[in-house]
């Protein structure tokens, strides 16, 4: 995801369910750089990740994963570039929050 080696305007959409939630705090600005080049104007990104504060590894099925929390504000600034066409909140039991978006490209 941080480096997408496909031509610029290549897809109508990109589908992003809990993936990017594994990219760092450091790295999302040139992925999100990276969907933006390949999704063709007005076009549609799926985007969930989970809500929260903070970010590293952690014990995930007997592993170590990275992932980055969010907040709304913060998802909005970063993917300021598109409209919001559709926002959940999805509570999974108490775990966790997943931040559900539809976003589309502005120009």
């Amino acid at each position: 995801m941080e480096k997408i080696d496909l031509p610029k305007d290549y897809f109508d959409g990109v589908w992003a369910h809990a993936s990017l939630l594994h990219v760092s705090r450091e790295n999302i600005p040139l992925v999100v750089d990276q969907i933006m080049k390949v999704l063709k104007p007005s076009g549609l990104l799926g985007l969930t990740l989970k809500e929260g504060v903070g970010e590293g590894f952690e014990d995930y099925k007997d592993r170590k994963r990275w992932f980055t929390y969010y907040l709304d504000d913060e998802i909005r600034d970063l993917f300021g570039e598109f409209e919001v066409l559709s926002f959940r909140r999805n509570p999974i039991g108490d775990k966790y929050v997943f931040l559900n978006y539809i976003l589309k490209m502005k120009f």
